[in-house]
């Protein structure tokens, strides 16, 4: 992508007189606030490029195309250090007109193919209009996007290749996640791999991915990690743009062939991830959004992984501290098919493979204790995905694990001489 910078010695810019556009007029989609160090960035919008005024020859001869009388959209922004990057992208050939706060008009038809884009250096603070055209005539749809990356942050194509498109349609879909989320992990199966050196956007980046992200994600941070992975029987990669514009990519981290991106304290905005492939054109793969470690199954025997996406078999219960009544009490099933030493050489008997319950905390010390008339296990994993497993510390043959931090709480009641079917009750209390 060529970086089309506004000079006046070109006379791409100039002082601006009475036009027939108007930057004072209604935008025809609206307007935003955005401050420098906005998230997300791009900040994108999709309108439909055209109109039936072509600029006025006093704009400057760099300014093309067919636009209406109003602007498409106006950004209120409070500028920084950064520059400031106005783009449009379309399946034709479209045009950009830009009157800024001082009065000016920039504009800029193919920066990028038949792209457009208008870079401010050193931009000011005030309202920008922006008016998206159509150099045929006519209207076409398009996507509006406002940006401080620059051309590198969307990939270098100084050898000639493609390169990614932050504010492309993601091809598996936008989701939205508050940290906390459940069921955990968000998985998404898609086809990895694509036409592009990983390489071109960072040079620590492997394999092959899409011009488009795979997936995009709107993230509401809390206090708890963000790991994003990949599984598949192929050698697959990971490549994440993160809500601050930073890059981050990873090859084998999860084990065998998976990769696996660990953000310890992730900002909340927009990632855009792709899945690429190390060696196959493309593989299928399932991607996975967790708020727990690989921890979670990288001790668990061959052909069998306890299932955190399926929902908990005797519901979520949500606490906060303080809650009253105080014991609080949920009744299960305890037991199951699979060996509670699959997870931990130190869990004891029988467990199902879904969670039995779920526990949503906010507060500090928890203890965590289930009872029944026979020989039960407790089995919970935290919200750093650490497992922890008791048979009795408890009453008699009941058993108790104290817990601390806030976050979900995945728990399993076992039964330690084999077999499913006993009642049991998991109890949830801050008393001693």
């Amino acid at each position: 992508m060529t970086r089309f910078l506004l000079s006046s010695a070109l006379g791409l810019v100039i002082a601006g007189g009475a036009m027939a556009q108007d930057p004072n007029a209604s935008p025809n989609y609206g307007s935003t606030n955005l401050r420098a160090g906005f998230v997300p960035d791009p900040h994108s919008i999709s309108i439909t490029a055209g109109g039936s005024i072509t600029p006025n020859s006093k704009m400057g001869a760099s300014c093309r195309g067919e636009i209406s009388d109003a602007p498409d959209y106006v950004v209120d922004y409070r500028s920084g250090s950064s520059d400031l990057y106005i783009r449009a992208r379309s399946n034709d050939d479209i045009t950009l007109v830009v009157h800024g706060p001082d009065g000016r008009w920039s504009c800029n038809d193919d920066s990028d193919g038949l792209n457009p884009e208008v870079v401010f250096d050193n931009p000011r603070s005030g309202e920008y209009a922006i008016w998206v055209g159509t150099y045929g005539g006519g209207y076409s749809e398009a996507t509006l996007a406002v940006s401080e990356l620059s051309s590198s942050g969307y990939g270098d194509n100084s050898t000639g290749g493609d390169v990614v498109d932050l504010f492309g349609n993601p091809t598996y879909g936008t989701i939205s996640l508050n940290s906390g989320f459940s069921p955990d992990p968000h998985t998404t199966s898609l086809t990895a791999g694509g036409t592009i050196d990983a390489n071109q956007v960072e040079s620590s980046c492997r394999g092959k991915i899409a011009r488009n992200p795979d997936l995009r994600l709107d993230y509401d941070a809390g206090s708890l990690p963000l790991y994003i992975r990949s599984r598949s029987s192929s050698d697959t990669t990971l490549v994440v743009n993160d809500p601050n514009g930073t890059w981050h990519c990873d090859d084998d981290s999860a084990g065998s062939l998976d990769p696996q991106i660990h953000l310890s304290s992730p900002s909340s905005g927009t990632y855009d991830i792709w899945v690429g492939t190390y060696g196959d054109d493309t593989a299928s793969a399932t991607l996975e959004i967790s708020e727990l470690s690989s921890s979670n199954s990288s001790s668990t025997p061959t052909g069998w992984t306890p299932d955190f996406t399926e929902g908990p078999a005797f519901g979520t219960t949500r606490l906060r501290a303080g809650f009253t009544p105080d014991p609080r009490e949920v009744r299960v099933t305890a037991g199951g098919t699979h060996s509670a030493s699959g997870v931990g050489s130190n869990c004891r008997g029988n467990i199902a493979n879904a969670p039995d319950v779920r526990l949503q905390w906010d507060g500090g010390d928890i203890t965590i204790k289930a009872e029944a008339r026979d020989d039960i296990t407790l089995i919970v994993n935290d919200p750093n995905g650490n497992w922890h497993c008791d048979d009795d510390s408890g009453n008699g043959l009941n058993p108790l694990l104290r817990l601390n931090g806030s976050g979900q709480y995945d728990i399993w009641v076992g039964t330690y001489g084999g077999g499913s079917g006993i009642p049991a009750t998991v109890v949830f209390t801050e008393l001693d």
